[in-house]
């Protein structure tokens, strides 16, 4: 029995360590990450014509984030009127991406106060960014879904057999979204469509 409590306790006080060397490694990621956040958004505080060229395709879609970002900070009461349409345009997939985090949550992230101002932009935005037809029509159907769940009164019609396929969620319109989008090449798209509208990212 002796045996017992103290193997216990050791297992106990080993679980304790790693929780905390876990939980001390988990605060230094995000501590660094959030240092490299800060660092990027005084670099792509201010875009000017030559900065905006000199920036790597890999930088572009978030540097113009880091530029909606520092927007916020200087004017949040007027944001949205102070954006260009291109920056509307990327800001929105960008917040429709965060929103689902690959997978991890679901479309209903998008759809709070905070984005209403984004919602009518959702299907104009990607088909901006020339993504399928397969995309837009999911986020047609999840727009229709989300308006119908704010009436109250409203009857839902997906044109779905009754008893052979699930009712409609936004767990099923995130499934449907990602398998519709890994074919699209978005992160290209995006550069694309920064690049051909240079003017409506630079100061």
């Amino acid at each position: 029995m002796e045996f017992v409590k103290l193997f216990l306790l050791v297992l106990a006080s080993c679980m304790i360590v790693n929780f905390i060397f876990a939980y001390r490694k988990l605060m230094k990621q995000q501590k660094i990450e959030f240092e490299r956040i800060q660092e990027q958004r005084e670099k792509y505080q201010t875009i000017d014509s030559q900065t905006f060229d000199q920036i790597p395709d890999e930088e572009l879609t978030m540097a113009i984030v880091y530029r909606v970002w520092n927007k916020e900070d200087q004017d949040f009461e007027n944001i949205f009127e102070n954006l260009s349409d291109g920056e509307k345009t990327i800001y929105t997939i960008f917040l429709a991406q965060s929103a689902i985090e690959n997978g991890r949550n679901t479309f209903a992230n998008f759809f709070t106060e905070a984005n209403q101002l984004y919602y009518p932009l959702l299907i104009d935005s990607y088909q901006k960014v020339e993504c399928s037809k397969a995309v837009v029509v999911v986020l047609e159907k999840l727009i229709d879904y989300h308006n119908a769940l704010m009436k109250e009164d409203d009857v839902l019609d997906f044109d779905v057999e009754e008893e052979a396929e699930p009712l409609p969620s936004y767990d099923l319109f995130t499934l449907d979204y990602l398998d519709a989008i890994k074919e699209d090449q978005l992160d290209e798209k995006l550069v694309s469509y920064i690049r051909k509208n240079k003017n409506d990212f630079v100061d």
